[in-house]
């Protein structure tokens, strides 16, 4: 009812005109008109769903009304899939070592009878190194076929010479002159041109 109190009128569809038909054949509506139509809703429901359902979402997001706010949302199960990859065979590997052995026979002696007989050892004669500086004196020594030691200290300060060119030789340990084997071993007493 209207607020004047007659009754409210239904509402009307509106109409389509449609353009009259072929000769001989009907209108497309016709063959529409056999076919089930679907069941109309009307606006209000239409718009009803999408509101309930946001509805719904809302008050699950504020925790579902009468529910515990403060309890946690189930979470959502997690799938691990795992998968085992089949451990490789064994390799077996086969490698051929072939070695070589040389050995030396001894040398027959043309005269059963006859002895080998030693060489005797070299023998050099002692250069003289005194009066030169430290080194100069070493390279003299070990071209003679000597090995140098350590030089010692002549003021017994136990001082080792880090530069040997600053260092005069005073003595040597095995005499200029003498006759030794070679690889003998010569030590000389030095001391610093510095120190008067």
């Amino acid at each position: 009812m209207n607020d004047q109190g007659q009754p409210t009128p239904a509402p009307t569809e509106p109409t389509i005109q449609l353009p009259p038909p072929a000769l001989g054949q009907p209108h497309a509506w016709a063959a529409r008109a056999q076919q089930p139509q679907p069941q109309k809703r009307s606006r209000k429901h239409l718009i009803g769903y999408p509101v309930t359902a946001l509805l719904a979402l809302g008050i699950g997001a504020a925790g579902g009304g009468n529910a515990d706010a403060t309890a946690p949302a189930a979470a959502s199960p997690t799938v691990v899939v795992t998968q085992t990859a089949p451990a490789p065979a064994p390799a077996t590997v086969t490698q051929t070592v072939r070695a070589t052995v040389t050995v030396a026979a001894p040398v027959a002696a043309a005269d059963a009878g006859a002895k080998a007989v030693a060489k005797p050892a070299s023998k050099i004669t002692v250069p003289d190194g005194v009066g030169l500086n430290y080194q100069d004196a070493q390279d003299l020594w070990r071209a003679a076929g000597l090995v140098v030691a350590p030089a010692e200290d002549a003021t017994g300060a136990n001082r080792l010479p880090v530069l040997d060119s600053n260092w005069v030789v005073l003595a040597q340990d095995l005499k200029a002159g003498s006759k030794v084997p070679a690889d003998s071993m010569i030590t000389a007493t030095v001391k610093k041109y510095t120190d008067g």
